[in-house]
């Protein structure tokens, strides 16, 4: 097993050698290729996801053919490449760049779209899937700023073929985004800070009355209410849930914990 493994990490090795190397003569040849020809070879290079390359390729295009049309667009290549080579920090930055650099550029509705992926698939951990956590039990300012730049396409740019997916990424966004609010908020409940239990429910119940998590953020408003000895505030709450979601009735508290 052990001669297996070095076997295969010296194939690795050498296998990584010849690609270095391949890409080595790759960008050498590319020095005497005019704008059109350098902006190919870079979307060939993305074509097998060299992304790495590809990102060299549209640099040295943007370097050596500035005022160019290929190179206004390397900018928007570029954005791409970092996302699909997973440097999502790379990414975002050169996104904001094309945003300060070219506000009026065609493919406007593309960057948005591409930042707000960019920031869905960083609110996303592979080891919290893998493991079963919960994502909305992370920080939520990612997906906060991924559902912004769906939001900026879609009422910006209705028309985007980039919309109907904006949209449906949009609502699992907003569960997320709820079911944080909602964990927090039953946080400072086992805590008795019933204030600030109080304050995260409102906010799921003003700001994602559509989700989900409506319903349990009801719930503990509720509580939070009765154990604030606000009486009034807690009948109407119970009144409402009665109304539009009868099963929850039973989940309310009935007195001061």
């Amino acid at each position: 097993m052990f001669k297996r493994t070095v076997v295969l990490l010296c194939l690795s090795i050498a296998l990584t050698g010849l690609t270095a190397c391949s890409s080595f003569r790759t960008q050498e040849d590319t020095t005497r290729m005019d704008a059109p020809r350098l902006y190919a070879a870079a979307q060939r290079a993305i074509d097998v996801n060299n992304f790495g390359l590809a990102v060299t390729m549209f640099q040295q295009l943007e370097s050596r053919f500035p005022f160019s049309a290929e190179a206004q667009q390397a900018q928007l290549e570029i954005i791409f490449a970092h996302y699909k080579a997973r440097g999502f920090e790379q990414a975002e930055a050169a996104a904001d760049r094309l945003l300060r650099e070219q506000p009026r550029h065609p493919d406007m509705d593309y960057v948005h779209y591409l930042r707000g992926l960019i920031n869905f698939d960083r609110s996303l951990n592979a080891l919290d899937a893998f493991f079963g956590v919960d994502p909305a039990r992370r920080d939520p300012t990612l997906a906060r700023k991924s559902f912004q730049s769906f939001q900026l396409l879609v009422t910006s740019y209705p028309a985007s073929r980039y919309v109907p997916d904006a949209q449906q990424r949009m609502v699992y966004l907003r569960n997320q985004l709820a079911r944080h609010e909602l964990h927090v908020a039953r946080y400072y409940m086992k805590l008795g800070a019933w204030v600030s239990a109080a304050t995260r429910a409102r906010t799921v119940i003003e700001q994602y009355d559509e989700t989900p998590s409506a319903v349990e953020a009801l719930v503990i408003l509720h509580d939070a209410y009765r154990n604030l000895d606000m009486n009034d505030l807690a009948e109407d709450i119970a009144r409402v849930i009665a109304l539009n979601h009868p099963d929850a009735s039973s989940r309310l508290s009935g007195s001061r914990r």
